[in-house]
């Protein structure tokens, strides 16, 4: 008798604190909820893009990174030129990794790590952007992000710099040819 009584007592133990504590679903990435105007105020750069790269990984103290380059469109905030690039965890939903596809746009959310590398994961809050009207709505008006015209930056066909260069040696030999004349013709007179 004793021993149908403890076992009684221990059943209405066990289903008073399973009707305490109901079940919910287990999952290793969860991302605490914000709207866009709070992640423009906490990130370090918001913008939409066109991903034109899908670099490598590095590794971090939570797993690998992937670099992926932007072809940036329209920025918020911490992005000034394009082409930008920004890394990402490179893991599943799972374990909170974003993988971009090269050839889609995005509105992305970027952080800064504490080494000064900009990253992004599933709960930034990415999306692509024929889902993200409601952001864009929501963030206002961005700035339009020129190309990236300094040295190094491709043209049509080939690379600015070169033809900077170019036209510089072009003109310092052209210098150098009438000073050259013009010493000559002072000698012959």
């Amino acid at each position: 008798m004793k021993r149908v009584v403890s076992v009684v007592l221990l059943a209405v133990l066990m289903l008073t604190g399973l009707m305490a504590f109901p079940e919910r679903e287990a999952s290793a990435c969860s991302c605490a909820a914000s709207g866009p105007k709070e992640k423009l105020e906490n990130y370090a750069a918001v913008f939409v893009g066109e991903v034109v790269d899908k670099g490598g990984t590095k590794g971090s103290q939570f797993g690998k990174l992937r670099k992926y380059t932007f072809e940036v469109k329209e920025a918020w905030k911490g992005v000034e030129k394009s082409p930008f690039s920004i890394y990402a965890y490179d893991g599943g939903e799972e374990s909170c990794g974003y993988r971009f596809q090269v050839g889609q746009s995005y509105l992305v959310y970027s952080y800064q790590d504490k080494d000064g590398t900009l990253q992004t994961n599933l709960c930034s809050g990415n999306v692509l952007i024929d889902q993200a009207d409601e952001d864009i709505k929501q963030l206002g008006m961005g700035t339009t992000v020129e190309a990236n015209e300094g040295i190094g930056a491709k043209t049509k066909d080939g690379y600015l710099s070169l033809y900077y260069g170019l036209g510089a040696i072009l003109l310092l030999v052209g210098a150098v040819y009438v000073w050259y004349w013009r010493r000559r013709k002072k000698n012959l007179f």
